[in-house]
Formats: structure tokens, sequence, C-alpha cells
């Protein structure tokens, strides 16, 4: 990629998130992150707020000393997203504001999950597994999970996923069979082994 291409991803990346999208699921994100402040982060004093885009990861966040903003990706704005997908991704990105990035043996750079991050995040999520199980089931063939990166990019095909009926989690760790089935369960399996591991 030249630089001139980072440059024009950067202004559309930039872009995007000046135009969050309108909510489509069936709750409150809002309300959702004011609660999980309350009962798990009363420590943060940053400003936050949390909105969907179409551009970028499935999910980040963009802080400085006084205000953050939580960035989803527009795929996961659906009518049938559980509830437990975003309380999973609300509680991920305020870990980042309570967990700062830092070296890990065997890096050359600080690392935005070390070891002590994922030990929180386990302790504080235990919807992990459902939401990653109905991420990965219904979005496998849109999703790119870059571990060098650490992070997971939405492919350019998201916008045929969006409009087509997400599995529930139930139907998804039932009615998974064959070659389809093990292929996303392995996937899933493989991240979550990975996420520990790091």
């Amino acid at each position: 990629m030249t630089i001139f291409d980072d440059m024009e991803a950067a202004r559309k990346l930039g872009r995007a998130r000046s135009q969050p999208n309108l909510e489509f699921v069936p709750f409150s994100i809002h309300s959702l992150l004011d609660d999980i402040r309350r009962r798990l982060f009363p420590d943060i004093t940053h400003s936050v707020r949390i909105c969907f885009v179409s551009r970028g990861p499935l999910a980040c966040i963009s802080y400085n000393t006084s205000h953050a903003t939580i960035y989803v990706h527009q795929l996961l704005n659906r009518h049938d997203t559980p509830k437990s997908v975003m309380t999973l991704f609300i509680k991920h990105e305020l870990l980042h504001l309570r967990i700062k990035p830092s070296k890990v043996e065997g890096n050359r750079r600080a690392v935005n999950h070390p070891p002590e991050f994922w030990e929180a995040e386990k302790a504080i999520a235990p919807e992990r597994e459902s939401a990653w199980t109905w991420i990965w089931g219904n979005f496998f063939n849109h999703l790119r999970h870059r571990p060098r990166l650490e992070r997971i990019d939405v492919l350019p095909s998201w916008r045929r996923a969006w409009t087509m009926s997400a599995r529930g989690v139930e139907e998804l760790t039932r009615g998974l069979e064959g070659a389809e089935g093990m292929r996303c369960r392995t996937v899933a399996l493989d991240f979550m082994v990975e996420v520990v591991e790091n």
C-alpha cells in the first residue's frame, strides 16, 4: 500500500466516523453503555459515547485524556443482534481505558491486548463464547481476523450479510453441521484460544 492509499483510507475512515448511522438494534446501546459503566467501570472518568459506523474494524475505541468514542461496525447494527454481543464489545472497549498497551515478552512493540487485558475481560464477560459463536457463525465470510494488527476487519462483502437474517446462538450451537459448521466452530474456537493465549 502506498502512502497515498493510506491517506485515502484514513480520509474515508474519518468521514465514516463523522457520519454515524441510525440504530437498528432492538435495545438502546446508550443505556447499555451507561449501565455497564455504572456497574463495572465506575473508575472511568472519560466522557464516553458509542455509535455505529460503516467503515473500519468490527469495533474499536478512540480516546484522549477526557473523551472516548466506541465505534461499532454497521454489520452489527441489526434488528437481530443479541444484546450479549454489544455487551461484550462495550466491556472490551472500556477495558482499553483501564488497561493501557504494554510491552509483552517476545514483542518489540507494545500490544493493545496484553495478557492482563484478556484475563480482565474473561472475568467480567461471561457472554464471550456465545457472542463470538453468533458473530463467527453468521459472518464468517465477511470478517478477517488480523492477529498481528490485533483486530478483526469487516470485508466489503458485509453489505450482503447485513440484509440477510442472522441465526440465533442456539441454532448455531446445535444446528451447524457438515463442513460449514465445522469451519465456523473451528474459527470461533481458534479465535477464543488465540485470545486467551495472547
